[in-house]
């Protein structure tokens, strides 16, 4: 890619907030006054066990239970089903689950180093890394205001109060999440457990100088902050992804029934080849959000449930770019001539993915 210079010209951007606190600081409270701060449509994501609605009597915003496995490419997918939904804000409670939770990084760090015939730990983070990556992508790239709730690591210290005796004290030293993450919000809030004040960690505009409970005047402070630049041009919309060998026909299922509109591609001559082994194979090929397009592939599985299809989907960032129908057919009858030719068949003639 050629590199470019141009004037720097501010911009409009989506505000990213990470709120940091041990259990009981009030970060869910706070993330849906800066959500309200900020107005329009919030929507929440929430791993904290139907914890997220506490707040339903108090906040207007959709809501989207998010249970285990907590799997980085499901907090993409998570964001991307809510983007689908036409919100302006998402809030994730909590984020930490991705590191710390069931079937989160550290998890999957522990099972690829017990598959490891080297036990290896430290060469198990590279596929770790990996995938953490994706999720921190999501992040960057989202395009509406994110907040991300994190636990705090808890400990206690001795507080001594005047004419009393020493008392103990949860404070949060930190995020239970892989570190790096706060470097991608636009502001970082550490929230006091007992008197919910916030001390903000990284604000390089300097917005909030003094410590202080989190209200909706935060959110609006933030929100004109982000939109006090120029609109930004709008993104170039994804091109579907067609690989070269491919040749792209409509089709409709061999039952009757109307294909969902994401089946866009049939490969006619694999199909051919492929049925001779009693498989049949299509491909879907869209550029649309991961959530979508597995919602559109079940459908069309579910539209051949008759006939034994499965599917798989391969992603490419933020978007999916291609799915594989596989569809059990009957064997015709082989002759002694055709089994001839299927054995004489070369590596060529596979599915060329």
């Amino acid at each position: 890619m050629a590199f470019t210079i141009q004037k720097a010209v501010r911009v409009q951007v989506p505000v990213k907030v990470a709120l940091i606190a041990p259990s009981g600081g009030g970060k869910t409270k706070s993330a849906l006054r800066l959500a309200k701060g900020f107005g329009g449509k919030t929507a929440m994501i929430d791993t904290e066990n139907k914890r997220g609605l506490y707040y339903a009597d108090t906040f207007e915003y959709e809501y989207i239970p998010f249970n285990a496995p907590f799997e980085p490419e499901r907090y993409v997918e998570a964001i991307d089903f809510a983007l689908t939904k036409g919100v302006q804000n998402i809030i994730i409670d909590s984020a930490s689950h991705e590191w710390i939770g069931k079937g989160g990084c550290l998890e999957i760090h522990e099972k690829i180093t017990a598959a490891s015939p080297s036990k290896n730990s430290y060469t198990a983070w590279n596929k770790v890394t990996e995938r953490h990556a994706k999720f921190v992508e999501a992040v960057i790239r989202c395009p509406v205001n994110l907040i991300l709730c994190l636990r705090g690591k808890d400990e206690y210290v001795l507080d001594q109060k005047e004419g009393s005796k020493s008392a103990p004290r949860k404070v949060g030293v930190g995020a239970q999440m892989r570190d790096g993450l706060e470097y991608e919000c636009t502001v970082t809030f550490l929230i006091d457990t007992e008197s919910h004040i916030a001390t903000v960690s990284k604000d390089f505009e300097d917005m909030f100088k003094t410590p202080e409970i989190i209200t909706e005047e935060h959110g609006i402070k933030l929100v004109k902050w982000a939109n006090s630049g120029a609109v930004p041009p709008p993104p170039p919309a994804p091109e579907p992804y067609v690989p070269a060998a491919v040749n792209r026909t409509t089709s409709t299922p061999s039952n009757g029934s109307a294909a969902p509109k994401l089946l866009i591609g049939i490969v006619d001559d694999i199909l051919t080849q492929q049925t001779r082994r009693g498989v049949k194979y299509g491909i879907v090929i869209n550029g649309v959000p991961h959530g979508t397009f597995k919602a559109e592939m079940a459908d069309l599985a579910f539209s051949l449930k008759n006939q034994e299809v499965e599917y798989t989907i391969w992603k490419d960032g933020q978007y999916s770019m291609i799915g594989i129908l596989k569809q059990k057919v009957p064997a015709p009858a082989v002759t002694e001539s055709q089994n001839s030719d299927a054995e004489a068949e070369t590596e060529q003639e596979k599915l060329p993915f």
